[in-house]
């Protein structure tokens, strides 16, 4: 079942459809809240339906990046399965026992492998805002080159025949016609972005970039020996990188009234033609010839048109489509993108809203970059559950009376409970838990 249904019957139970009285946030954070909750319960009582499991010769292992609890760790002998104590303190290595440091695994006193069964970190849950219509971008929709937040960056034919850089935002803030003019054919835009304090324009021949604030323009231009590309972080600052024969270098970048000045940051060994990295630089993501690389691997047999960087994953827009390669290099499709992307506003964990397109020429919307996650569990009651608790968690934050639901869900969790299997390594679960 997906969230947003779970969290549509909740709102049913607390008789709270068609109100908003809590934000999109606060409502994901109540929904994650009782997840966890309902999660640890059905840990406690032996649920076996969320564990996973791996084998590991016997020496030392790093744990899962998704460990959260652990069940037990067995030895296989003749087909049955032996329970591994934990390690008592004073206990002697040379016995069969094991013990967790620092989330690594250390298995003693046996030169078999061993079964490690665990309870991986319950996942996020999220759903999806609607998306909100720009109406105010109506007379520059099939004009915008990239978007930042609320500032549109957008090309404009004047009436000299002239074409300018502009841009519109929607606080009024930054709003500024005519930043630059240019003829047809002089510029020769491969590609734009915006971020805080820049536009930054990829040409045939340079990389341009302006201020936003005090609109000053520098060109750096490439030749035979060296070239230039930009570098986005996490928080949107804006990094040049420059390729020469000799090296690769990240370089901090200081506009000037007179030019520019870059000051070396760290010298990489990745070539690309734009990089997306964390606000370290240690973990770059970049793209050579519409081939995607992490760190040096090669993403195979995929392309796409805008990118941001995100909590170690890199999210994308392509015709089409939306998503995010995750820390294992995995692509994974969110959901499908209609109308014309146009890129990314802001990847707002707060509001779950990222980026924006033209839906079938009619309108610019903002529209989310967060999934509608689902989850899967093999008893319905679970779900029940979960909207129960999520209904009177929004009851009380209403300061509303909750007893009518909390004395159906009390009724209804001794109805689950009783559906769930014993586990006979029980006690020893509850003993080995970390």
């Amino acid at each position: 079942m997906k969230t947003s249904e779970i969290f549509k019957r909740a709102k049913q139970i607390a008789d709270l459809e068609g109100t908003s009285f809590i934000s999109w946030n606060e409502s994901i954070n109540l929904i994650n809240e009782n997840y966890i909750t309902l999660y640890q319960k059905l840990i406690d009582m032996g649920d076996s339906a969320f564990v996973r499991d791996f084998k590991v010769p016997s020496g030392v292992y790093a744990l899962p990046s998704d460990f959260w609890q652990l069940k037990g760790v067995f030895i296989s002998n003749n087909g049955k399965l032996y329970t591994v104590e934990r390690r008592a303190a004073n206990g002697s290595f040379n016995s069969t026992c094991y013990e967790i440091k620092n989330n690594v695994l250390h298995i003693y006193g046996t030169s078999d492998s061993v079964l490690v069964q665990y309870f991986p970190k319950p996942k996020k849950l999220t759903y999806k805002p609607n998306d909100i219509p720009l109406s105010d971008l109506a007379g520059i929709k099939n004009d915008i080159l990239a978007c930042n937040d609320k500032v549109y960056l957008y090309s404009k034919l004047e009436e000299d025949n002239k074409y300018s850089l502009n841009l519109y935002d929607l606080s009024g803030l930054k709003t500024k016609e005519k930043i630059i003019e240019y003829e047809h054919g002089e510029l020769n835009i491969e590609k734009c972005w915006l971020t805080d304090g820049y536009i930054v324009i990829k040409t045939d021949s340079s990389l341009a970039v302006i201020n936003i604030y005090s609109y000053n323009m520098n060109a750096l231009e490439n030749t035979d020996s060296i070239s230039y590309t930009p570098l986005f972080t996490e928080s949107g600052d804006l990094f040049i990188v420059s390729k020469t024969d000799e090296a690769t270098k990240i370089n901090m970048l200081e506009l000037t009234d007179g030019g520019y000045s870059l000051t070396e940051v760290r010298e990489i060994s990745y070539d690309g033609d734009e990089y997306y990295s964390d606000n370290f630089l240690e973990d770059i993501f970049y793209i050579k010839s519409n081939v995607i690389k992490h760190n040096g691997a090669v993403i195979e047999n995929f392309t796409a048109d805008r990118f941001a960087y995100k909590d170690k994953e890199l999210y994308f827009l392509r015709f089409g489509a939306y998503g995010k390669i995750n820390i294992e290099n995995d692509v994974l499709i969110i959901d499908m993108a209609p109308g014309r992307i146009i890129d990314f506003n802001k990847l707002d964990s707060e509001t779950g809203y990222g980026y924006s397109s033209l839906l079938f020429g009619a309108n610019i919307f903002v529209r989310p970059f967060v999934e509608d996650t689902e989850l899967d569990y093999p008893n319905s009651f679970f779900f029940q559950l979960l909207s129960y608790m999520i209904a009177i968690a929004m009851k009380i934050k209403q300061g509303a009376d909750a007893t009518g639901i909390q004395a159906q869900l009390s009724s209804m969790e001794m109805t689950f409970f009783d559906t769930l299997g014993s586990d006979a390594f029980q006690s020893t679960r509850i003993t080995n838990c970390y």
